[in-house]
């Protein structure tokens, strides 16, 4: 049981996916968190420009040339927010608490739902190997029923009781093996070793 407890906690989509969301949560608050902290913006700009004039009876033509370049940086820091950023982060934790929480039941369902599918595959694993010992006494019995069938010591209709309850074994047989894959398959699907295994 340990065994199977430990891989879950490695393998199992439910308990990787709430972990993801913890972390989540973790950079949420992070994110929130950074309204008490000043924000630098930086801009730049550069501008080329061309200005010809053509020539005219009296002025030559002229070629200007201008090159710009404007740098800037900028510094903010909002000092009153009317306590929205207090109430994001207090929203944040908030949240990390509720995920904690929720990780923890999930944790705590997984734990349940791998005890109980591995009581039920060991049940019926025992339904299975006692179906097999009932297929070995029903096909005791009908060796048994076609002998006194030939010899004559019972009828025709005792004879295909014995074949029916032969077939009817078999297929119970069959119908425990069939149970007790589903029930390994959902063990290993809790698990997360379901990809794992070699079917």
């Amino acid at each position: 049981l340990e065994e199977f407890l430990a891989d879950a906690r490695l393998n199992n989509v439910a308990l990787l996916q709430t972990e993801k969301n913890l972390r989540i949560n973790e950079y949420d608050i992070k994110v929130s968190q950074s309204g008490y902290l000043p924000r630098v913006g930086l801009s730049g700009s550069y501008g080329w420009n061309l200005n010809q004039t053509a020539a005219s009876a009296f002025f030559p033509g002229v070629n200007n040339t201008t090159y710009n370049l404007n740098l800037g940086a900028t510094l903010t820091w909002n000092l009153f927010d009317g306590g929205g950023t207090a109430v994001r982060v207090k929203n944040a934790r908030i949240a990390f608490k509720n995920q904690e929480l929720l990780n923890k039941q999930i944790e705590l369902e997984v734990d349940r739902d791998i005890e109980n599918a591995l009581a039920i595959y060991k049940n019926r694993l025992e339904i299975f190997h006692i179906q097999e010992q009932n297929v070995l006494t029903n096909r005791n019995n009908f060796e048994r029923s076609r002998e006194q069938f030939q010899l004559g010591r019972i009828t025709g209709i005792e004879f295909r009781q014995a074949q029916i309850n032969l077939l009817n074994a078999l297929t119970n047989k069959n119908l425990a093996k069939y149970d007790a894959k589903l029930a390994e398959l959902q063990l290993l699907q809790l698990t997360g070793q379901l990809l794992n295994v070699e079917l």
